[in-house]
């Protein structure tokens, strides 16, 4: 029994209301009994819905349960300047240690950003060398000097991870280095820039397994002839990261893999370099999906090289695509792209260029004409040029097409142009995108003209070694 307070009895106000609440509610009873008689058949299926929700929560917090297994929070005092949350995305790896670098910590313990670490150097140094740990450093924004002599060289297996490739830099000052740093160990390193000064080398990787994404080696303060990235007996994984030289004198080679078994490097810029990639006795290594921009050579191996596979090429403004003296390498030619390459007429034994002759009878085709004879390397025809029609007044058209040892009978036309001859002199680039002609494919040409007469004109081919 509820026993109301003497305030309540005496005031009849709330006396008042008390009674209207107490009939609302016997109302509402009453419509609850009318609900409940309409939606009790309902029950079973409540029931099997009921039984679906709880399993679902139930997966729902195991799925969590796993995921939280692989994220830990930091909680920082009041006084810190940021606060991080650091999400493993590769599960496999167990760090056995985390060192933490940053010039806002206290250089105490390196165990979180406030007890960081100040010098890079020193976090390297204590990492453990023990075969079978591994070292998380984190590095937050800024310059990272290393400020060693010669080739800084550590031997602890390590994750390095920046916040960004343009916010988290290291560098090597020191008046005495020859490199940024020397990894003789099995590395991971993501979301960083390593930034080389005007004479020394950039990181060295060997004897290990080593995989980069998301990294910058900026060689653009360049003034001599130095290797960016240098891979020796190492398993590479390379993926969305970029070797950048000095833009002028393209004195660097962006990257060098020596002995080298077992690779790939996937979605990568490699620029400004003279040597963009270089492969010197490597083996089992598949390039995909690689810009190569102002490199003069984009790509040379040496002949101990074997079974390199090469998908997804791409080529811009370079002066030799592909340096290939390897025993055997694997292309696949018609993923390749080349964009606006320097390249020379075609045949380069003449200026007059190759005289194409139409047929005596007025839109008919004349007979083919070699543009090339049975190269010896491998090349690609990126467009042409016409000139000297010997009728003003006529209409041209002039067939291209390529011509195999297997096809000698029927060659296959890859375009055409068609053209006044009041053109005078006509230049047609980036017309033939004919994918890249093994060594014995001849490039050949022919035309028709409105008025017949066998009407002559000059075409050249504009090549490009690959």
């Amino acid at each position: 029994m509820i026993t109301r307070s003497p305030k309540i009895r005496k005031n009849p106000k709330v006396k008042r209301d008390l009674r209207r609440s107490s009939k609302r509610g016997q109302r509402s009873d009453l419509d609850m009994k009318k609900r409940w008689e309409n939606f009790k058949d309902f029950t079973p299926v409540l029931a099997i819905i009921l039984c679906f929700v709880v399993a679902g929560l139930t997966a729902g917090i195991i799925v969590l349960g796993v995921q939280t297994n692989n994220i830990t929070n930091y909680t920082f005092g009041d006084d810190d300047y940021r606060n991080y949350t650091y999400y493993d995305e590769h599960s496999g790896i167990t760090f056995t240690d985390t060192i933490y670098v940053s010039d806002n910590g206290d250089n105490t313990t390196g165990g979180n950003w406030k007890t960081a670490f100040n010098e890079i150097s020193y976090a390297l140094s204590v990492a453990s060398t023990d075969p079978d740990n591994i070292t998380l450093i984190m590095l937050d924004i800024g310059e990272h000097d290393v400020d060693m002599t010669g080739n800084p060289t550590f031997s602890a297996n390590l994750y390095l991870r920046g916040l960004s490739t343009e916010s988290t830099l290291i560098t090597n000052t020191h008046a005495s280095a020859t490199s940024i740093l020397k990894f003789m160990c099995n590395v991971f390193i993501e979301d960083l820039q390593f930034k080389l000064g005007s004479d020394i080398d950039g990181v060295l990787f060997y004897d290990s397994t080593t995989r980069i994404e998301n990294v910058w080696f900026n060689g653009s303060l360049l003034e001599e002839s130095h290797t960016i990235a240098y891979f020796y007996n190492t398993v590479f994984d390379i993926q969305n990261s970029e070797f950048l030289g000095e833009s002028t004198a393209t004195y660097s080679i962006g990257a060098v893999f020596e002995n080298c078994d077992y690779g790939q490097t996937i979605n990568n810029r490699v620029c400004f370099n003279y040597i963009g990639w270089e492969f010197i006795q490597t083996s089992y290594a598949q390039l995909k999906d690689t810009c190569f921009v102002h490199d003069y050579t984009a790509i040379q191996t040496d002949e101990n090289c074997t079974n390199l596979y090469w998908f997804d090429l791409h080529f811009s403004y370079n002066n030799y695509m592909i340096n290939d003296t390897s025993q055997n390498s694997y292309y696949d030619q018609y993923s390749m792209t080349i964009e606006s390459e320097v390249s020379y007429l075609y045949p380069r034994d003449t200026t007059a260029g190759l005289e194409l002759k139409g047929h005596i009878n007025a839109n008919a085709y004349g007979g083919w004409f070699n543009f090339t004879h049975n190269e010896d390397r491998w090349y690609k025809l990126i467009g042409t040029v016409v000139t000297s029609p010997s009728d003003a007044s006529a209409f041209y058209r002039v067939q291209i097409a390529i011509q195999t040892p297997d096809n000698h009978d029927d060659p296959i036309v890859i375009g055409e142009i068609f053209f006044a001859g009041s053109a005078g002199y006509l230049s047609i680039s980036n017309v033939f995108m004919s994918g890249v002609l093994c060594p014995d494919t001849v490039v050949r040409a022919r035309i028709m003209t409105s008025d017949g007469g066998s009407d002559t004109i000059r075409i050249f081919g504009r090549i490009t070694d690959v």
